[in-house]
């Protein structure tokens, strides 16, 4: 039996896919050096269509107006072009209403798409091409820090990493924030009330990485303009040490924040990432690990979710309220008490 990874590692090598959703044009090449900001590829979205009735622009019957036509399907034109005529002696035409590809002519009618800024997909990882998804994006090869979450709002940000500090204010960090410019992406130790996250919320900042959050706030957090991801979980005062270790090395430096979904079929975990320049070979971490004694864990489902410590022993076939029989293990957390709990909803921090 394996057992997924939650990563906090203080230098790590990655892999990352950068993809459209839909088909477009690919702007980078193998083996290309590629920085945050950089296009991986670009594509058409929810393109314009203008139809233009073309016996009425030129004041003719439907079955008159073809032998004017003097545009054909899939061919681009400049505003004001014209795309039929001239009829007549007031030499009627019919211009382009705007910049585009002509979709189909048919029928005494053109249908036009208009041309639109494409959106452009960032790289949001520094780092280099190793593999091209044709018409898609690329996957991008990357060296640094990396601290993983449980759970992510599903947008991405790159800014300046500042984290606050919880000596000062009596705990809360209005003046800090105060502080903040627009480049900033925010490390706090937890969220609890909604006063506090309609406060970073106000700040415009880059983004928001959070220990923990009250669980009553997910909604409200998923609809941010900008990337929050919560590192521990949802209990009160949560903390991950170690996660927060690596962040307060990194305070000032530039950081990847890419808030995706939790999702164990892909493999994808939201997450932090700063870019670190080093000499050698470094090793790329493991997504899963084979279940055994003595490995840091952390409770990823359940009434305990959010709890951390050691793997003490694998247990056998238990039966649960829900009627299922399930393997468990028995887990020693940090404060030294222990309990059981299903071994599926356990991973691994490292």
């Amino acid at each position: 039996m394996f057992l997924p990874v939650i990563h906090n590692s203080p230098l790590t090598l990655i892999r990352r896919v950068r993809s459209l959703e839909r088909n477009g044009r690919l702007l980078v090449r193998m083996g290309q050096h590629v920085d945050i900001l950089d296009g991986i590829a670009e594509a058409t979205v929810n393109p314009k269509h203008t139809m233009l009735d073309l016996s009425q622009g030129l004041g003719l019957k439907p079955d008159e107006v073809s032998q004017y036509i003097q545009c054909t399907s899939g061919v681009y034109v400049e505003e004001g072009d014209i795309l039929a005529g001239p009829v007549g002696t007031a030499k009627r035409v019919v211009r382009a209403p705007c910049s585009g590809r002509i979709v189909s002519v048919r029928f005494g009618k053109i249908l036009l798409q208009e041309l639109s800024p494409p959106l452009v997909l960032k790289s949001i990882y520094p780092g280099t091409v190793v593999e091209l998804i044709e018409e898609r994006g690329a996957v991008i090869e990357s060296c640094g820090a990396l601290i993983q979450g449980v759970w992510g709002n599903g947008k991405n940000s790159v800014g300046t990493l500042k984290l606050y500090d919880a000596g000062t204010e009596s705990g809360h960090p209005s003046s800090q924030i105060d502080e903040l410019d627009v480049d900033s992406i925010l490390f706090f130790d937890s969220c609890s009330s909604s006063d506090m996250l309609q406060m970073f919320k106000d700040k415009q900042i880059r983004g928001l990485i959070l220990g923990s959050m009250a669980a009553e706030l997910i909604y409200r957090a998923a609809e941010f303009n900008f990337p929050l991801i919560v590192i521990a979980g949802f209990c009160e005062n949560e903390l991950h040490t170690q996660a927060q270790e690596i962040l307060s090395l990194h305070d000032g430096k530039e950081i990847t924040i890419n808030a995706k979904p939790w999702n164990n079929l892909t493999g994808n975990r939201p997450e932090a990432f700063i870019p670190l320049s080093v000499e050698g070979d470094i090793s790329q971490l493991p997504d899963q690990v084979q279940v055994s004694e003595g490995l840091p864990v952390k409770v990823i489902g359940g009434k305990d979710s959010g709890k951390v410590g050691t793997l003490e022993r694998i247990e056998g076939l238990c039966l649960l309220p829900s009627g299922l029989r399930v393997r468990t293990a028995r887990i020693r957390l940090e404060n030294g008490n222990t309990l059981s709990n299903p071994i599926a909803n356990l991973a691994v921090v490292g």
